[in-house]
């Protein structure tokens, strides 16, 4: 992170106030180049598929059943790129600060259609916008369900299938001491359901809402050695069919940690399960649970949770001080197997299972090359099988 000292911004800031009637005084931008700082990284990934194409990143729940054969397959993009910019101040006493930050994966795993023709021209998304005074924080960032620290590193920005990973509008309490953190939130509520055999939308349609707040706590304890965590999740979901009605509590337990088990060594490890967990596992989003319409269907009205669970493992090695290896394994399952009678069973996601394997050199202080072979097995309800085997080289600046 560097200080921000473009004269360009300060410049149009002035030409703003002169333009208003306002005086600018030279002190007031002194005051506010200490206070705000640019962040960010410029990304290159150039990816060779020898298998299903998976997308700028690995999009796991459009990995394709197919028999047919494999086609190789070469990309180049820059969507990784992030912008970032921070501000911090002091009042009564106490720390604020704002931060906001996106990148260019605002159109989905795929560019736009058409957009590599010209130009490569893509989306920009907002990934973070909130604002940290005494212990609240109040905007959009990672959920409180969700440890970032454990995240394994991959080249790839979707890393290990089986991780909690989810950003969304959240308002968090956190207690901090010497070793432990503790921290409550009520988060945006999203419901996610798998529906099958539809009738007709004149005789019955399905209408979700979300009438209360998804609410998650953690717990992290932390020491020279790395941190181990523990987080929970509590939603409800609520369905209307005509004039029938459901409404279930959705939970999900996870543990995850970071621990240095030598001074070249790391350990990362994540595992979640729940009933109705759903989105709060990357892949799992969409299968919270499955809403039977059939009219001819004995449970026709009724919602199931569905049982869900994912981790993954990852372990790093410092080979030398500039050159570290990393090697990471996710799984995700969905608890569909009693529900094998469903039609067009291959388009339902029932596990997957991942392998990153990597090398990073780190060239000079914030600028890093590295190549990284993945390896992903998709596996659907009804037993049909996809495959992404993709090598991937990336150069990477932080500012």
């Amino acid at each position: 992170m560097l200080k921000f000292n473009s004269g360009l911004l300060y410049l149009v800031i002035t030409l703003l106030f002169s333009a208003a009637g306002a005086s600018t005084k030279a002190a007031d931008f002194d005051d506010l180049k200490s206070k705000l700082r640019f962040t960010g990284l410029v990304k290159l990934d150039v990816i060779y598929d020898t298998a299903a194409s998976a997308g700028d990143r690995i999009n796991y729940t459009a990995i394709p059943i197919t028999h047919d054969q494999a086609k190789n397959e070469v990309r180049l993009h820059a969507r990784e790129t992030r912008l970032g910019i921070s501000f911090q101040d002091h009042f009564n006493g106490h720390e604020l600060k704002a931060y906001a930050e996106g990148d260019f994966f605002g159109g989905g795993s795929n560019s736009p259609s058409g957009s590599e023709r010209i130009a490569n021209a893509t989306g920009f998304a907002l990934r973070h916008a909130y604002i940290v005074y005494q212990g609240w924080l109040f905007g959009q960032t990672w959920s409180n369900f969700v440890d970032v620290k454990s995240f394994p590193e991959t080249l790839d920005l979707s890393n290990a299938t089986g991780q909690a990973f989810i950003r969304q509008g959240i308002v968090r309490y956190q207690y901090l001491s010497d070793s432990w953190m503790l921290s409550v939130a009520v988060e945006n509520p999203d419901t996610d359901l798998l529906i099958t055999e539809p009738v007709n939308e004149s005789q019955h349609s399905v209408e979700t809402s979300e009438p209360f707040f998804d609410i998650t706590a953690r717990a992290s304890y932390r020491g020279p050695w790395g941190h181990v965590s523990g987080q929970t999740v509590l939603r409800t979901i609520d369905v209307s069919m005509g004039e029938v009605s459901h409404q279930q509590l959705a939970y999900g337990l996870g543990i995850s940690g970071k621990l240095k088990l030598t001074s070249s060594d790391i350990l990362r490890f994540h595992v979640s399960q729940g009933e109705g967990i759903g989105r709060y596992l990357q892949e799992a989003s969409g299968a919270t649970g499955i809403v039977f319409l059939s009219l001819a269907e004995p449970r026709y009205g009724h919602l199931k949770l569905l049982n869900t669970y994912g981790g993954y493992i990852s372990y790093q090695r410092q080979l030398t001080p500039a050159i570290r290896a990393n090697l990471s394994a996710g799984l995700l399952n969905i608890g569909l197997t009693e529900f094998r009678s469903l039609p067009s069973t291959d388009g339902y996601l029932r596990r997957l299972l991942s392998l990153h394997s990597n090398v990073i050199y780190e060239v000079f202080p914030r600028f890093e090359i590295g190549i990284e072979y993945a390896l992903v097995n998709k596996r659907s309800l009804s037993g049909g099988t996809g495959q992404v085997r993709r090598w991937q080289f990336s150069a990477l600046y932080r500012f």
